[in-house]
């Protein structure tokens, strides 16, 4: 007996859906199937789709996926990358994990779910695959061929452009990195001539803080307050030491000819790279960049999947990026330190197990071999958010710091049980999050607001305010919105005009987080550190989860308890769990504000002498 294949249809999704009507059979019943990042482009696709398919959903058993599986992969990148010497290997955001920024584990969890779906018995003859990316559906159809499956690939200009584009990039990309470097040189050789370079001569052993500059980290005289290191550069100067900062500037919203008028002041006591470097690092930088274009894959296959057509494309989209050149510029930048006899007793940084951090250590190594290194971990911990962790099989290689400090014993705890050797690991303050120790719940009725507060990352914001006033716009609640300092307000009015949501009940919030909280009835976040701050605070918390990405959310560490843990991934869900949350009772309130306050003790460590003293052992 003849079992008929079923077909799949691939469509890049910059593709016309009209074009699908001719492949499909009148007495077919598709199902159709999203893979990509873009919830907005989803959303126009369900529209385009909805007469001829039924959607495929997936974003609860993708979440689940990418939790079971990412020690494995992690494992999987270790060894894939091992053929590279370590300086290409530690160079290139290939091997960095960094789910942020790299597709790769998103698209292999998918992958999953697609066999996992196929696997079944349904009366669908037909799948569609909505793919953003043309590197995934060659790997589709690279695993799915075959005697049981049909491969049509609905072919377009608008893929063919991305693979140029992407070839383009590796022979741009140097030019780009070239141009703003010589600015940076020029402009650090003008600013000389007005501020002097401050050569380090002050009394006491030589701390390095390498931490991240913003403008909104300026008071309005020029002083600088470092949001990472809140308060310990004060304290370390108080105990005698020279302390200069190596900043890594994000987000500036001046111009850096104004900006580097801030770095330059006396009194802020920045180390600035182009004050040391020469063009000729320029050159050597993208000399040992060159190592990026030939990486080599130990290994291809995961979980059954060739996935070599995806390790290629992620070569080809980060060789020579600007991120991987100035992460190779810092092992000039120590060796031109050392020749300038600069002398550096210890360094601290703050440790996230990014790309930069490990060409970072590896020099200081060579260049410092004596030098104590210390990471901070000063933020939330996401356990998809992979780079933050190490595979077993890297943990006697990985350049690590000789010590991390941890913002108190439940990240330490993490850090140990994701393979981090336990010798290496302290308990210190946590700095971030020192505020809480000052807020007393005891003191704090809750409020009746719901407040949805937005993350930084601008896909994410807009993500949750589709789904949040989606769901809510036939409701009565009004909605308070705590914008991220990042956050373009017009993109919320525009959200608001394209679900229809009433402008009387929208009000965007400008108080801090400690006032925003203190009057909240219930917080909704999404990816966001904000979710630990509002637990803490004894506010009830809604985490909206995601459907066309990883969500990284830092609850998902904690014990489950279904009476003050509100989780939504549909639109549905949303209003449901916000309507339970506001009917709460007074005795389950007190519960919730009970569990905050025990969550602060378990989870941070005050700021104290003896913890500050962390980062001198």
């Amino acid at each position: 007996m003849n079992i008929p294949r079923k077909r799949i249809i691939l469509f890049y999704n910059k593709s016309e859906a009209v074009s699908v009507k001719k492949l499909i059979n009148n007495n077919d019943k598709p199902r159709w199937m999203y893979i990509g990042r873009d919830y907005n482009d989803m959303l126009s696709w369900r529209d385009r789709l909805s007469d001829m398919a039924d959607q495929i959903e997936t974003g609860k058993k993708l979440q689940q996926k990418a939790m079971q599986s990412r020690r494995q992969f992690m494992d999987f990148i270790a060894e894939t990358g091992r053929v590279n010497n370590d300086f290409v290997r530690l160079s290139s955001n290939v091997f960095e994990k960094n789910t942020v920024i790299s597709p790769l584990y998103l698209y292999v969890c998918y992958l999953e779910i697609l066999r996992e779906h196929l696997s079944r018995n349904h009366d669908a003859e037909t799948i569609i695959v909505v793919c953003e990316s043309p590197a995934l559906i060659s790997a589709i159809k690279d695993n799915f061929s075959g005697d049981n499956y049909e491969i049509v690939i609905v072919r377009n200009l608008h893929s063919a452009v991305v693979c140029l584009r992407n070839y383009l990039n590796v022979l741009l990309m140097p030019l780009v990195f070239i141009f703003f470097c010589l600015f940076h040189f020029a402009l650090a050789k003008v600013s000389r001539n007005k501020y002097p370079v401050d050569k380090g001569g002050g009394q006491g052993k030589k701390i390095l803080i390498r931490t991240w500059v913003s403008d909104k980290f300026f008071s309005s005289d020029g002083a600088f307050k470092d949001s990472y290191f809140n308060g310990l550069t004060g304290w370390l100067t108080a105990k005698g030491y020279d302390v200069r900062l190596l900043p890594i500037l994000v987000n500036t919203r001046v111009p850096v000819w104004k900006f580097i008028s801030y770095l330059r002041k006396p009194e802020n006591r920045f180390l600035l790279p182009w004050d040391y470097l020469e063009i000729t690092d320029i050159f050597k930088t993208i000399g040992r960049g060159l190592g990026q274009v030939m990486l080599r894959f130990d290994k291809t296959s995961f979980r059954g999947f060739d996935i070599s057509r995806l390790l290629l494309n992620e070569k080809l989209i980060f060789a020579l990026s600007n991120r991987s050149l100035n992460c190779i510029l810092q092992y000039y930048l120590f060796k031109r330190l050392k020749e300038a006899a600069v002398k550096i007793d210890r360094v601290l940084y703050t440790f996230e197990n990014m790309l930069p951090e490990k060409l970072f250590v590896y020099s200081l190594r060579k260049f410092y071999p004596g030098t104590p290194v210390i990471g901070f971990q000063h933020s939330v911990l996401y356990p998809l958010l992979l780079t933050l962790y190490i595979s077993n099989k890297e943990t006697g290689s990985a350049p690590l710091p000789d010590k991390i400090v941890c913002s108190g014993d439940f990240f330490k705890m993490i850090f140990s049980k994701e393979g981090y050797p336990e010798n290496i690991l302290l308990s210190g303050p946590a700095l971030r999050f020192g505020y809480l120790f000052s807020h007393n719940s005891n003191n704090v009725s809750f409020g009746n607001s719901v407040v949805m507060i937005l993350p930084g990352y601008k896909n994410d914001a807009l993500y949750l305010l589709m789904k949040t006033l989606s769901a809510l716009k036939n409701t009565d609640i009004k909605v308070h919105i705590k914008p991220h300092p990042l956050t373009d307000l017009k993109d919320i009015e525009q959200v608001m005009e394209r679900v229809n949501f009433p402008a009387d009940r929208i009000v965007i919030d400008k108080q801090s987080m400690q006032e925003v909280l203190q009057k909240a009835g219930l917080v909704i976040s999404i990816s966001s550190s904000v979710i630990f701050d509002a637990i803490a605070f004894g506010v009830p918390v809604l985490r909206v989860k995601k459907e066309v990405d990883l969500d990284l959310d830092p609850a998902d560490w904690l014990d489950v308890d279904s009476k003050r843990d509100f989780v939504a991934f549909t639109a549905e869900d949303i209003e449901t769990e916000v309507k339970r949350a506001l009917s709460l009772t007074e005795k389950d309130r007190e519960a919730i504000k009970d569990f905050g306050r025990q969550f602060v003790e378990e989870t941070f460590n005050q700021i104290t002498e003896d913890t500050l003293s962390v980062f001198l052992r």
